[in-house]
Parts: structure tokens; sequence; C-alpha cells
């Protein structure tokens, strides 16, 4: 009779550790897809150097609630911040082999807000308009709103986006398209090699 009840209280163990595993497994993946659908499932990819010799972009890397919109063209890459201050810097061959890949170009920066952490990382955006590209299937590059420097807007539908919000939809319009926040995408510079990549 012992050897029974031992037998359903190891039993009884083991049902609760699997338990304890199984719910410890569900949220750790949970805790994952959460992670992972904050960036857009669009191939991007920038692999960029010498910032330095950027100063639009060094200030963006740098400097809390600075943003930099990047684009390109086969010749050339151009940066542009919020005060229109613009710098060109040429394509290598290099480039070639590690081409850029957007939708419609990229704005990077730290957020002036520092995020859950308490970090303020670099984070980087498609210049896409989230709603015309999701909901009409067009691409409209999106600009700076002179009046403030943190926010994009789209000269199609008039919605803004704010950078500092996670690029959320901040202006909307009734056109009957979603509000979709900026299509986001994971960002890293280094210091020590003066390399700046968005990958995705």
């Amino acid at each position: 009779m012992a050897l029974i009840h031992k037998w359903r209280l190891s039993h009884a163990f083991v049902a609760i550790g699997m338990a304890v595993y199984l719910g410890a497994m569900a949220s750790l993946m949970a805790c994952g897809e959460e992670s992972t659908s904050r960036f857009s499932r669009h191939r991007a990819f920038l692999r960029f150097s010498p910032v330095a010799a950027v100063p639009v972009l060094s200030a963006a890397v740098h400097g809390v609630g600075e943003w930099c919109a990047i684009t390109y063209d086969a010749s050339y890459y151009t940066f542009t911040n919020a005060a229109q201050r613009t710098s060109r810097y040429p394509r290598t061959a290099l480039d070639a082999y590690g081409a850029p890949a957007s939708i419609a170009g990229f704005v990077v920066g730290p957020p002036a807000l520092p995020d859950l952490s308490g970090r303020q990382s670099v984070v980087a955006f498609d210049l896409v308009c989230p709603s015309c590209y999701q909901g009409a299937y067009v691409e409209r590059r999106l600009s700076w709103e002179s009046s403030a420097p943190g926010v994009l807007i789209c000269g199609r539908c008039q919605r803004h986006y704010d950078l500092n919000n996670g690029g959320a939809v901040s202006v909307t319009k009734a056109d009957g398209q979603p509000n979709v926040s900026l299509y986001r995408y994971s960002a890293a510079y280094s210091t020590q090699s003066d390399v700046f990549v968005v990958q995705n």
C-alpha cells in the first residue's frame, strides 16, 4: 500500500513539473512572438561605413531624438535630417555585393524616450507610407513635417507618423485605408568599426 502511495506521489510531482515546464515554454514562445512582431516582415538591408564621414547620419546615431532619412540610387546615398540638411555619399563597387534593400528608403535614429529596458538604441523604419502601401499598394515616400522634427507626413493620404512613438500614426484621415505604424527594421551601430547596419 505504501509503495502504491509513493508511486502516485512521484507521478503527481512529475505531472506538476511537466505543467510548470510547459507553462514556462509557452510564455517564452509568446515573448518571442511579441518581440519579432514589432519588426516588419519586409526585406531590408543597409550596411554603411564610415558613419563619421556623414555628419547628418553621425548626429542621428549619436544624438537622442535626432533623425536621418536615407535614400539611395545607383550612384549615391542621400542623407537628410528634419532641418533639411543633406549629405551625399558615393556608392562603391563593394555595395554591389551588399546592395541596400528597402521599399522607399530608411529613417534612422534613437527615439527621444527610452524603451522599456531604459535604453535609447538606434531604430530604423522604412520611409514608405505603410497605410498607402498596405491599403492601396502605393509606394509613397514620406517627408519631414516642418513644424515637428520627429514626425513624417505622407503627401498622398496626409497621415502623420511619430518617430518617437514607435512610428505610430498621430494624425489620421478617414479614407478607408488602415492606420498602420511604420515598418520597423532591426538596426545597429558599432562605434569601434564605425559601421551602421539595418537588416531584416
